[in-house]
């Protein structure tokens, strides 16, 4: 089953960007060296994102991402406007380009546009702990499914991860400035 979030990629391109492993803060070495192990191995899949079999051990990798902007059922705010940016984008360059003829050279095209969302420390809560509590309710479907693959075998240990992505503008710099509201009590 192939992955429609490209669980691969997007981690292919978290580790280009850290030299190819993740820095762990807080833990030991040994886990540390696990958890890059677990990324640098991943498979992608459809529900789960992806897996890694290392050992007797089946990691079960799930991806979600969030921001600081107000969601709904079509996303957050954010993404919504990135989408439209794109939208408008592509359609002015196809017409842009509709009217040159083939073969033509280099062209340049200026679009003027803005991107107005609103950002607030309390929607960058409520939205991670709305996504985790999402993905963190379709475990056992997610288990399920391996099971049916025969991925995961009974003889098979199982661990959970997920890989989170902040999408807030600046987000670590909106994170550290509200880490207090997020602690482990605000999860199932």
């Amino acid at each position: 089953m192939h992955s429609k979030t490209n669980l691969v990629g997007i981690v292919d391109g978290f580790l280009r960007e850290t030299k190819g492993e993740v820095k762990c803060f807080g833990i030991s070495d040994a886990i540390s060296t696990k958890i890059n192990k677990i990324l640098n191995g991943i498979t992608d899949y459809e529900r789960p994102d992806g897996y890694t079999i290392a050992e007797n051990t089946v990691y079960i990798v799930e991806h979600f991402e969030f921001d600081s902007t107000p969601a709904s059922k079509k996303g957050s705010a954010s993404r919504i406007e990135n989408g439209r940016i794109n939208r408008t984008f592509d359609e002015a360059i196809s017409k842009e380009l509709a009217g040159l003829p083939e073969g033509f050279g280099q062209h340049e095209s200026y679009i003027n546009d803005s991107y107005d969302v609103s950002h607030s420390a309390g929607d960058y809560t409520k939205n991670a702990i709305s996504n985790a509590n999402n993905h963190y309710g379709k475990i056992s479907e997610y288990v399920e499914n391996l099971e049916q693959s025969n991925i995961l075998m009974s003889s098979h240990q199982k661990r959970v991860g997920f890989f989170i992505e902040d999408k807030t503008l600046l987000g670590i710099s909106i994170f550290n400035a509200i880490k207090k509201t997020l602690s482990a009590s605000n999860f199932r």
